[in-house]
């Protein structure tokens, strides 16, 4: 299903362009950018996560790694922001039964309850969809990791299969299997993340000056963003949030100025524009630099840039791949050579 990613570039590059040789070769490039950017954080998902020998080639969470590692290297050079530790453990932990992933679902339900309905009609109205909202995200953050470890379950056997597979046709390499980031969205660290930035993500399109964005259902897709976040930042919801709130406000004005060109490829696929709405976007890819990369360099050269780019990357990579998997956040012990098998 992560093939739509690439589609999606290569069709904006095609309309732009008005070209559809130009779009299928830009949508292998994007496919190639995917691929590296899932080998590059491989082992950091698969040691964050605890899912063996899967990566992500998913354009809406993988490109947010070197931002995530950039902002991460600005935080541990700032004095008392980078001793705050504000992973779930941690939490848990300082908190007691108040951090437990439940009460803090309950709590950001609460919070975002009175936010959405506090001019919702009488008190008891309004007590009544703030208390429904604080139970709905309390029951997410229990259910949703849950869920999720029983998808997980039954698509590691699967993916394990279909890499001793591929490993025994492709001697001498590691083989991943490439699986869709709905796997990592259940982590505490990924839920608790999204909910916090659903009232900044709002909060943010209505203060940004130029902004001509309004978040709507999209606002789902936060949780797939921000997982990319989690192996780099160690679980640290303060920095994911940080990072989160940075990579959304910077995602506004990349889907203000996608934003036409987006519309009319919906409406060149037989998309029906909203009443009352001028233009469409979205989270997923609309909001993210990739595409908007592609969008501007829409021509033969500034799409054989960009393979060359991919290529001198694939290459840097691969003359030192241990730095660069500890720079995406593995841990040690799957640097060490066999450790993947």
């Amino acid at each position: 299903w992560n093939f739509w990613h690439f589609a999606f570039i290569g069709s904006l590059v095609a309309i732009v362009s008005k070209s559809v040789g130009m779009g299928l070769v830009a949508a292998a490039v994007a496919a190639a950018w995917a691929l590296f950017l899932a080998d590059w954080t491989a082992k950091a998902i698969q040691g964050f996560y605890k899912v063996p020998g899967i990566s992500i080639p998913h354009l809406t969470t993988a490109p947010g790694v070197p931002f995530a590692i950039a902002v991460n290297w600005v935080i541990e050079k700032i004095p008392g922001v980078n001793k705050v530790e504000a992973d779930p453990d941690h939490i848990q932990k300082r908190f007691g039964v108040f951090g437990d992933p439940v009460v803090l679902g309950l709590v950001i339900g609460l919070v975002l309850g009175i936010l959405a309905f506090y001019n919702a009609g009488s008190f008891t109205a309004v007590l009544v969809n703030v208390l429904k909202t604080a139970m709905n995200l309390a029951a997410v953050m229990l259910l949703l990791p849950r869920m999720v470890q029983i998808l997980m379950e039954g698509l590691i056997p699967v993916s394990e299969a279909a890499r001793e597979f591929m490993k025994r046709r492709a001697t001498g390499r590691d083989i991943y299997i490439g699986l869709d980031s709905a796997i990592l969205i259940g982590h505490p660290a990924a839920i608790s993340t999204a909910l916090l930035l659903v009232p900044i993500a709002i909060l943010l399109s209505l203060i940004l000056p130029g902004n001509q964005v309004i978040l709507f259902a999209d606002l789902a897709v936060i949780p797939f963003v921000v997982a990319g976040f989690a192996p780099i930042m160690h679980g640290n919801i303060f920095r994911m949030v940080i990072a989160g709130i940075i990579e959304l406000g910077i995602g506004f004005y990349i889907a203000t100025a996608m934003a036409p060109t987006f519309t009319l490829a919906a409406g060149e696929a037989g998309f029906a524009i909203p009443e009352g709405a001028s233009q469409i976007t979205s989270i997923a890819d609309g909001f993210l630099w990739p595409p908007f990369v592609f969008m501007l360099l829409s021509s033969w050269v500034g799409v054989a840039l960009l393979g060359v780019v991919v290529l001198v990357l694939m290459f840097l990579f691969n003359r030192n791949p241990t730095q660069w998997e500890r720079l995406a956040g593995a841990p040690e012990e799957l640097l060490q050579p066999g450790a993947a098998d």
